[in-house]
C-alpha cells in the first residue's frame, strides 16, 4: 500500500472512530426513557451516572453498557485497519474526544470514562477488573464518586505496567490524562448546573 494510501487508510479510521464515539448514548436514553436532558440537568454531564441519577439505575446502567462498548468496538475496528500500536491508540483518542466534544451535540460531552475503560478491556483486562472493584470499594467508604473513580482509574494505570511494555504504558497513562483535562474543563459548567439542579456530592467519610 503506498504513502497516500496509507494516509487515507488512517485518517478513515480516526474519523469513524470519532463518529462512533460521538454517538450519544447518554443522551439519548436519558432523553427517551426519562424526558431529561443530561447536558443541563443533574450534574450536567453526558454520562451513566447522570443517567442514573435522572433516570434511574436500569438505563444508567445501559447508558454505562453502551458508552463502554463504543470503546471497545474502537479498538476492534482498529485492528482492521492497522497493527500499529500508535494508531490503534490514535483511534482510541479519537473515540474518546468523539465523547467529550460529540458533533451530534455540538461539542457539549461527557468526560469519556466509559469509552476509556471499553478501549482498554482489549489490552488490560485484569487491571480494568482490579480497578472497577477497587472503585466500588472505594465508594462503600466514601460514597464519593470524584475520589472513588481516581482511585479506581488510578489502580488501573498502575497495576497496567505489570501486563504491558513500558511504552505501550504511556500511551495509557496518555489516555487517562486527556480524561483529567476533559474533567478540568468542564468543572464550571457542571458547577453551574449543579448549583441549579440541587445536585449534592458527599465529600467523603473523613468530612461526615
Amino acid at each position: 500500500m503506498g504513502g497516500e494510501a496509507m494516509m487515507g487508510q488512517i485518517l478513515l479510521l480516526l474519523a469513524l472512530s470519532y463518529l462512533i464515539g460521538s454517538i450519544p448514548f447518554s443522551y439519548l436514553v436519558a432523553r427517551f426513557l426519562a424526558n431529561k436532558d443530561v447536558r443541563y440537568e443533574g450534574e450536567g454531564n453526558v454520562g451513566a451516572r447522570n443517567v442514573w441519577h435522572l433516570a434511574g439505575p436500569l438505563p444508567g446502567l445501559l447508558a454505562g453498557v453502551l458508552d463502554v462498548s463504543k470503546g471497545f468496538a474502537v479498538y476492534r475496528l482498529a485492528l482492521h485497519f492497522s497493527n500499529s500500536e500508535t494508531i490503534i491508540y490514535l483511534a482510541g483518542l479519537a473515540a474518546i474526544l468523539g465523547h467529550g466534544f460529540p458533533i451530534f451535540l455540538k461539542g457539549r460531552g461527557g468526560k469519556g470514562i466509559s469509552v476509556a475503560l471499553g478501549f482498554l478491556l482489549n489490552v488490560i483486562p485484569q487491571a480494568i477488573f482490579i480497578g472497577v472493584i477497587l472503585l466500588g470499594i472505594a465508594w462503600g467508604i466514601t460514597r464519593n464518586f470524584n475520589v472513588s473513580a481516581g482511585v479506581g482509574l488510578g489502580s488501573m494505570v498502575l497495576l497496567a505496567l505489570l501486563w504491558v511494555p513500558f511504552g505501550e504504558w504511556l500511551k495509557i497513562l496518555g489516555l487517562m490524562m486527556v480524561l483529567a483535562f476533559k474533567k478540568i474543563l468542564d468543572r464550571p459548567h457542571e458547577t453551574a448546573i449543579r448549583q441549579k439542579s440541587g445536585w449534592f456530592e458527599p465529600k467523603g467519610i473523613i468530612q461526615r
